[in-house]
């Protein structure tokens, strides 16, 4: 994850250098909405897949293991054609609407952006396989090697062609994800096919699980995705620009945390016992405090660290990034409560947590972007990670005693 933050840091510097403040943002747009549709297309089921496939593996039961697989086979190829669908059939008429005082040609990149979309969503399928089967370090490997082409692929466009367009990053995310796609499919440890036969019991119990999932989900994606659209929706091109520079390191910094976040998923599910899991929970909250005594040092170098990454022209951004921090500080927090209750089965509190976090990314953003643009943006992210921070652990702490270990 380190070296995917610095892969990752130098590609968005070299985009950010090359478009512009205006169009570095319409590009962070466009990929943003190629992510959501991604996320879409899962709602809840790649957690479901881990917390029952690593207990299929720790137990040493392959066959279930395959029955799960099927069932989240299906379940995405039916959602994945739905949704793409009706982006098609969607994306210029929100374009128009929305966005148009943007750029006039952001439906057009909108529509080349299912292309990786479609391709992300398939290659989205063999995370939880590494991670049910622990095998962190070879996706880690896959993992750099997708950052590192996609930075080759760039470094070449902007030295080779002098420059680089909306149009031309795109293809670069086009590329990326298919390599990326082609090598989990030759290294994963598993071979991914539907099973013949249906397992109504499995399928039934997975589903039970996801239900609270999927509502999070939903409801995530409609708080977490939704600030970069605000400000392309309530603000200037500039002003989108200065957010995106600020989110770019943002999402570095909680994607390299994010893997612990990983780790401790497939680690707590796998445990047998109630006090196991509070075991793990605690040694977690230990690495999740080392982890966010770090952020006051980001904080601190904040305009420096935009000023060398994306140049004089995202003067602003530092400020923006330091009000982020705290939000970060806070995500980072939950991690270990997250990891337990998903252990526990308490799904629902991912619910709470999520609507908590969409009422206050939607009614605050509509209040704070007109009146001070991106600054605004940026506190209500952190105010909404404050805040779901607080649902999970009132929820744990009223909820603890009750807490039991699900035996499948």
């Amino acid at each position: 994850s380190v070296v995917n933050g610095v892969l990752g840091a130098v590609a968005s510097a070299l985009l950010a250098r090359s478009l512009g403040v205006a169009e570095f943002g319409i590009f962070t747009l466009v990929v943003t909405m190629m992510n959501l549709i991604i996320d879409l297309a899962d709602l809840g089921m790649t957690s479901t897949f881990v917390r029952f496939g690593s207990e299929s593996v720790a137990a040493g039961d392959t066959t279930r293991f395959q029955r799960v697989l099927s069932v989240i086979l299906r379940f995405k190829l039916i959602l994945g054609i739905a949704i793409i669908g009706i982006a098609i059939v969607l994306m210029k008429p929100i374009a128009a609407h929305v966005f148009h005082h943007v750029d006039d040609r952001i439906a057009t990149y909108f529509l080349l952006s299912l292309i990786p979309a479609g391709l992300g969503i398939a290659a989205s399928i063999y995370y939880p396989i590494f991670q049910s089967y622990r095998n962190f370090r070879l996706h880690s490997v896959l993992s750099m090697i997708r950052f590192g082409a996609k930075l080759l692929i760039i470094v070449i466009l902007v030295f080779a062609v002098g420059g680089l367009s909306v149009n031309l990053g795109i293809w670069v995310e086009i590329w990326s994800v298919l390599i990326f796609l082609g090598l989990n499919v030759f290294y994963s440890p598993v071979k991914v096919s539907f099973q013949s036969g249906d397992d109504r019991n499995l399928r039934r119990e997975m589903l039970t699980f996801t239900k609270w999932l999927f509502v999070y989900q939903i409801i995530t994606l409609a708080s977490s995705r939704l600030d970069i659209f605000f400000v392309g929706g309530l603000a200037n091109a500039n002003d989108l620009g200065l957010y995106s520079a600020a989110s770019k390191i943002t999402g570095l910094v909680i994607a390299v945390t994010n893997s612990y976040y990983a780790v401790l998923l497939a680690e707590i599910s796998a445990q047998g016992s109630r006090e196991a899991i509070e075991r793990q929970k605690r040694r977690a909250m230990i690495g999740v405090a080392l982890l966010v005594v770090l952020l006051p040092i980001l904080a601190i170098l904040a305009e420096p660290i935009i000023h060398r990454v994306f140049g004089d022209a995202y003067f602003g951004a530092g400020f923006i990034l330091q009000i982020m921090c705290v939000g970060i500080a806070f995500t980072v927090l939950a991690y270990p409560l997250n990891a337990a209750l998903f252990a526990y089965n308490r799904s629902e509190v991912f619910s709470m947590m999520a609507v908590v976090a969409a009422i206050t990314i939607i009614f605050g953003n509509i209040y704070m972007i007109p009146r001070f643009g991106s600054v605004g943006a940026a506190t209500v992210f952190s105010l909404s990670a404050f805040l779901s921070w607080g649902v999970a652990s009132v929820y744990y702490l009223l909820r603890k005693r009750t807490f039991q270990r699900h035996t499948v």
